[in-house]
Order: structure tokens, then C-alpha cells, then sequence
């Protein structure tokens, strides 16, 4: 009698999918509650802050790119670290932090949902979250196909959004050459401003990140060699575009010190305080927000299987559903850490150094990358 094989994750994101999925990972809500607080920091120089947050993120998105051809596995960084430096301390610390980094974004957004929802309906701030918690794991649960198709949806809202504000504002933009000295650097300009562009970098690079969250879906892409790589790079340049373009309009259309009091700088770039359109703003807002602790919840899930997989994780954690095929008491884990810290802590200040996690994940990728092309000149053949 054969034994009957233990379910597998299910392969189904082709390169659309992977594409939605990826751009849904990258906006979240960043831009939308990042654009006047850069616009304050940078001032004018806004959008090169925008180019110097996408030259550093391009940077390690090329290494990712590689590693998950070489490595096409869940919990990515994890494999990456451990495949490199062989250290399984090294690699168990990345993985937590990466869990870290998703749990606490996916908490933080749980209460800024929380919030707006609670302003529309007559709910109390457990109640709410909760609610938002149970839905988003059911989808989560249901499949990867279906939880890339929501994401997908709501990708798709979330760059309407942003067309929507550019294509309003397109008047401004033949501005653009009359008006360039305001935007480019003087080599004569004060320390100040240097400061400041770069200030604004390191606020605009939180807007870019989530094309690592990419590589822990690897295996559920099919063609994964293929398809994951293009779709990393193609999200971070599809970005850099539409990022670039909204900070343009925004900053030639608002003086910079408003966009910075402002709390729907969106709305300031319309020229409008109708409620309406404060209403569509904050409803593309909120659905931004859903979608990041989805993708959150979807992205530590997959590092826990991964982790558990290889024996950095209780090997329950392993354990994959037959009818969902999906890493169902991964995800339960994930959902209820998430909830817990969004009834429990103050997350304000975790959330501020969110950034500086993933620049200290991104620093051991990118080393990582160098220590396996020295040890593996010859990546496997289709790379």
C-alpha cells in the first residue's frame, strides 16, 4: 500500500498575480500618511527623496531577485542567511526578525483600521479590532489564490488612488522645467537641506518596502526561477514611477509646509475639503491599511511554515491544510500575536524603528548574496 504524501503548498500565482500581489505589498498605506511628512523633512526636494528611498531599495531588490531564483523557498531571508553563512543562531535571529517586523506593522495597522472603522459604525476598540482580525484570516486561510486575488483588488484601488490625484493635478507637470531649480540640488546649497533630503529618504524608504515579503509566497509561484525575479524588479520600477509623479504634483501644487500639517495631504492636492472627497480619500486609506496586515499576516505565516520546515520552529508549525492547502495553525499563531498586541501595547514606537529592522535585514541579504556568489560562482541552470 503506498503512503499517501503529506500535503504541499499549493503552486498557483502566475506572473499577473505575482505582479498585483507584490504592487499590493509596496503601497499600503506608506504613501498615503508618508507623502507630508517627507514633503516637511525634504521640502521641494521631495521627489529626489522619493529616487534616493528607490536607488536603495533597487539595490537589495536585485539581490532578492537572485536569492529567491537560486532559493526559491518560504522564509526567504531565513534560507538566504543560513545558506551563506551557515550559522543557524545567524539565520534564527533574521527570521525573528523579520517576524517582528511583519507582526508589528500588521498590529499597527489593525489599530489605524480600528480607529477609522469605529468612526463609521458604533463599535468599541476590541470589538473592532477583532473584527478586522477574523475577516482578514479567513481570507487568509481560505487559499493563497484567493488571498492574492483580494490583494490584487485592492492593489488596483490603492494605484487608482494615486492615478486619480496625479491625473487631477496633470495640469502642473509641463511646470516642470520652468521649475526645476526649486527641485534639483544647488552644489552650493546649506547643510540643511542635505540633511533634509535625506531625512525625507529615510521616511519615503518605509513607502518602498514590501518586495521582500515577495519571496516568502516562492513556493506557491509557478515558474518560480522565472516569474518571481521579473516581478520584483518590475514592482520596484512600476513604484518608482508612480511615487515620483504624485510627490511632483504634490509639491508643485501645495507649498511643502502644508502638506506637512496637513493629516489628508491626498485631499490638499486636490484642492478640496469637500467631505466627499476626504471620504474617498480615507476609505482608499483605510483599504490600504487592510491590505498591508493582510499581506503581513500572510507574510509571517509563511516564514513560521518555512522556519518550522527546517527545523528553526516547533515542526507543527509545518503542518499544511489538505483542503486549504494552506499553513492554517501558522496563520491562527500570526492572527492571534497580531490581535494581542493590538489590544495590549502602545505600537507607536516599534513602528518607528520598523525601518530600521529592514535595513538591518537588508544589510545581511546583500551580504549574504556576496558570500554565495564567492562560494557559487555557477547559479542553477534558467538564472
Amino acid at each position: 500500500m503506498t503512503k499517501a504524501h503529506p500535503p504541499v503548498l499549493k503552486q498557483s500565482i502566475a506572473l499577473p498575480g505575482m505582479i498585483l500581489y507584490g504592487l499590493g505589498t509596496m503601497i499600503g498605506g506608506g504613501i498615503y500618511a508618508l507623502l507630508g511628512k517627507v514633503a516637511g523633512a525634504a521640502g521641494m526636494y521631495a521627489p529626489l527623496s522619493f529616487i534616493v528611498s528607490a536607488v536603495i531599495a533597487t539595490i537589495t531588490a536585485f539581490s532578492y531577485a537572485e536569492l529567491s531564483a537560486r532559493l526559491p523557498y518560504s522564509a526567504g531571508e531565513v534560507e538566504y542567511v543560513d545558506h551563506a553563512f551557515g550559522c543557524r543562531r545567524l539565520s534564527q535571529a533574521i527570521g525573528l526578525l523579520v517576524l517582528l517586523t511583519g507582526i508589528v506593522s500588521a498590529a499597527t495597522l489593525v489599530v489605524a483600521c480600528a480607529g477609522f472603522l469605529r468612526d463609521m459604525l458604533p463599535l468599541t476598540a476590541p470589538v473592532a479590532k477583532g473584527l478586522i482580525v477574523v475577516a482578514l484570516g479567513w481570507f487568509a486561510i481560505r487559499g493563497i489564490s484567493q488571498t492574492v486575488f483580494l490583494v490584487g483588488v485592492i492593489a488596483v484601488i490603492e494605484i487608482f488612488g494615486l492615478a486619480f490625484v496625479i491625473f487631477m493635478q496633470a495640469e502642473v507637470l509641463p511646470d516642470i522645467a520652468d521649475r526645476l531649480p526649486e527641485l534639483l540640488p544647488a552644489p552650493d546649497m546649506p547643510a540643511e537641506a542635505v540633511i533634509g533630503i535625506f531625512s525625507g529618504a529615510f521616511l519615503a524608504f518605509y513607502a518602498f518596502i514590501g518586495f521582500e515579503d515577495m519571496v516568502n509566497v516562492a513556493e506557491e509561484v509557478k515558474d518560480v526561477r522565472r516569474i518571481l525575479p521579473l516581478s520584483i524588479l518590475l514592482c520596484v520600477g512600476l513604484i518608482l514611477i508612480l511615487y515620483t509623479l504624485v510627490a511632483l504634483v504634490a509639491v508643485l501644487s501645495v507649498p511643502p509646509e502644508t502638506l506637512s500639517r496637513s493629516l489628508t495631504p491626498m485631499a490638499d492636492i486636490l484642492h478640496t475639503d469637500t467631505p466627499e472627497a476626504l471620504i474617498l480619500v480615507g476609505l482608499i486609506s483605510m483599504i490600504a491599511a487592510l491590505n498591508g496586515i493582510l499581506v503581513q499576516v500572510v507574510m509571517v505565516s509563511r516564514v513560521l511554515y518555512g522556519m518550522a520546515r527546517r527545523g528553526k520552529a516547533p515542526a507543527w508549525l509545518s503542518e499544511i491544510s489538505p483542503r486549504t492547502r494552506t499553513p492554517v495553525r501558522a496563520t491562527l499563531i500570526a492572527l492571534a500575536v497580531v490581535c494581542l498586541l493590538s489590544l495590549s501595547f502602545d505600537l507607536a514606537a516599534l513602528a518607528r524603528v520598523t525601518s530600521g529592522i529592514i535595513l538591518l535585514i537588508f544589510l545581511f541579504i546583500n551580504l549574504a548574496l556576496i558570500t554565495i556568489k564567492r562560494n557559487e560562482p555557477h547559479p542553477p541552470p534558467g538564472i
